[in-house]
């Protein structure tokens, strides 16, 4: 769970899928990363996350698939909020 700013309790899965609907995954980083780090790690990352959640497990990644995707070699399925 995760405290927002206006107090309430939000599940982090639905905190950053919500970012993610409105086209502003970025905006679900942890503030204390700075100014300086990878858009494109934090993006996988955070994508990776909701991929992880899937609510039907047959739809997540194994474990093998998780390190390629964090290795680079190979890419996030292209999704949608959709999906």
């Amino acid at each position: 769970e995760y405290q927002n700013e206006s107090g309430e309790r939000v599940m982090l899965v639905d905190l950053v899928f919500g970012f993610w609907n409105e086209g502003n995954i970025l905006n679900a980083k942890d503030p204390n990363l700075g100014a300086e780090y990878d858009q494109r790690e934090v993006e996988m990352v955070l994508k990776l996350g909701l991929l992880c959640s899937h609510s039907d497990p047959l739809g997540r990644p194994t474990m093998r698939q998780v390190l390629n995707y964090l290795n680079g070699d190979a890419m996030l399925p292209d999704l949608s909020p959709l999906d």
